[in-house]
């Protein structure tokens, strides 16, 4: 069993793996989950949504990882980074997905920690859920609030487009996974 890794996907990682990340994907759908797509999934219509975040996750506006055991994707989420003016400083959450039987033995967990530094390292701050682990700069916790606080005083502004695509990889080695080959 390869070990598993769970890696920030560039474009041509990301393209490399289209067809594995067409069977996750495929996976989800059959399984019931509402991520837009109804069942049956073809390949074409999976590989196709893939292939349209390419453009995002080149430009550095979308972060997508996978976790990989050789080149098997077990499970994938997305960050998309918010680009208007007045929301620089939060990232949505998309698309986290596990292979119905890689599920089970935290390999979600393992993706969202992942997401989670990484938006961390893009000045997005992180202390909703993890205070302690978040590098935002100087803060460790949310700055008060009120309905009339704007956006701009509760966080410091994105570093620009080309500082976040230089991020690179996000590498982590973890356990292997018990995987059922079936």
């Amino acid at each position: 069993m390869n070990a598993l890794t769970i890696t920030r996907l560039d474009r041509a990682r990301a393209a490399d793996l289209l067809p594995s990340l067409a069977v996750l994907l495929q996976d989800a759908v059959d399984g019931g989950a509402s991520v837009g797509f109804l069942p049956p999934l073809s390949t074409a219509e999976a590989e196709a949504y893939w292939r349209s975040l390419l453009p995002e996750v080149e430009q550095g506006t979308r972060l997508m990882f996978a976790a990989c055991a050789g080149d098997q994707v077990l499970g994938s989420v997305q960050l998309g980074l918010a680009q208007r003016p007045n929301s620089r400083h939060r990232a949505e959450v998309q698309k986290l997905l596990v292979l119905t039987r890689a599920r089970r033995q935290g390999l979600a967990t393992r993706l969202m920690r992942t997401a989670e530094a990484a938006a961390c390292s893009c000045s997005i701050p992180c202390w909703a859920t993890r205070p302690s682990s978040c590098t935002w700069a100087s803060a460790t916790s949310p700055p008060a609030s009120s309905p009339t606080t704007p956006p701009s005083a509760m966080a410091p502004s994105s570093p620009p487009i080309s500082s976040i695509a230089s991020l690179g990889r996000v590498n982590v080695t973890a356990p292997p996974l018990t995987v059922d080959p079936g």
